[in-house]
């Protein structure tokens, strides 16, 4: 059974709404995009109340659920994402949408992403959310030229900031790790290597440590590549010295470093990861906590 996926976008239609459009193609969906309803609080009942549903409205590093019911009549705030089943027979757990809530904000979010999710958690729901059986030979051919068959690395210094992102690819995944180390020119290399064990993916591959040690002699570092040492030496920077001084705890991004750059600078404007929508009622808010 296929989730029917509705987009309720302004008109003409904003970057962030085209965004969410975008990434849901992405993931191999067929979106349908809804520019007419968006502010109806009658289609909505008369249309949306009848099936088994929920709402959701994405507002700075959230994601909220709700139903028709919540709905204002004044529409002072509104959804960006339906889902439903057209199946009759079909009617979710309020569980099985907690998870598609969690499944939208790791897919959509980069500011989750350093954030250890629960695997059977997202794996359950993506087998919920399952994707057209006619997209589903063309998604697999795409995931074939996608995932690479072996380690790459890259790094990236933004000079102005002082701060140096690392990439890395691991065999057969979707999406990269980007490590974020800032005030680099006082850090160094070195504080690289403790921030992917932030991961709970990371390192479980035999052949993830020996990349480590394979990465650490391309850049020349000086002395012996010893892991265990740096993760003990990174967990101690994270607690207060005797001068009350502690490091902040380490960001690694599932995003490519172009991605990391956007988010970085979208940061400094003073917007947590682009995705400012609704001013979600606190009726609403109150459930999440």
């Amino acid at each position: 059974m296929i989730p029917t996926i509705t987009v309720f976008v302004s008109h003409p239609i904003t970057e962030k709404e085209n965004d969410i459009v975008k990434r849901f193609i992405n993931l191999g969906f067929a979106p349908l995009v809804d520019a007419t309803h968006k502010h109806s609080h009658v289609w909505f009942l008369n249309n949306v109340k009848v099936t088994d549903h929920r709402l959701y409205t994405f507002e700075n590093q959230n994601v909220y659920f709700y139903d028709v019911n919540d709905l204002h009549p004044e529409m002072d705030f509104t959804p960006n994402v339906m889902i439903h089943w057209s199946e009759v027979d079909r009617k979710l757990e309020e569980e099985e949408w907690r998870l598609i809530r969690e499944w939208l904000k790791y897919k959509f979010f980069t500011c989750y992403d350093y954030i250890d999710y629960s695997t059977k958690e997202i794996t359950f729901a993506d087998e919920l959310m399952k994707r057209p059986f006619t997209d589903k030979r063309e998604l697999e051919e795409e995931k074939l030229i996608n995932q690479q068959d072996n380690y790459s690395f890259k790094t990236f210094f933004i000079e102005d900031k002082d701060t140096m992102l690392y990439e890395i690819w691991k065999p057969y995944t979707d999406l990269p790790y980007t490590s974020v180390i800032r005030n680099y020119s006082k850090r160094g290399h070195i504080a690289f290597f403790p921030t992917l064990y932030i991961c709970n993916s990371w390192g479980v591959s035999r052949y993830d440590l020996p990349f480590l040690s394979f990465i650490w002699k391309q850049l020349d570092i000086k002395g012996d590549f010893d892991m265990d040492k740096m993760l003990k030496e990174a967990t101690e920077k994270c607690y207060p010295s005797s001068k009350g001084e502690v490091e902040l705890e380490p960001k690694v991004y599932r995003r490519t470093i172009d991605d990391v750059l956007l988010i970085l600078q979208t940061q400094q404007d003073g917007i947590q990861c682009a995705h400012v929508f609704n001013d979600i009622p606190e009726e609403i808010k109150k459930r999440f906590k």
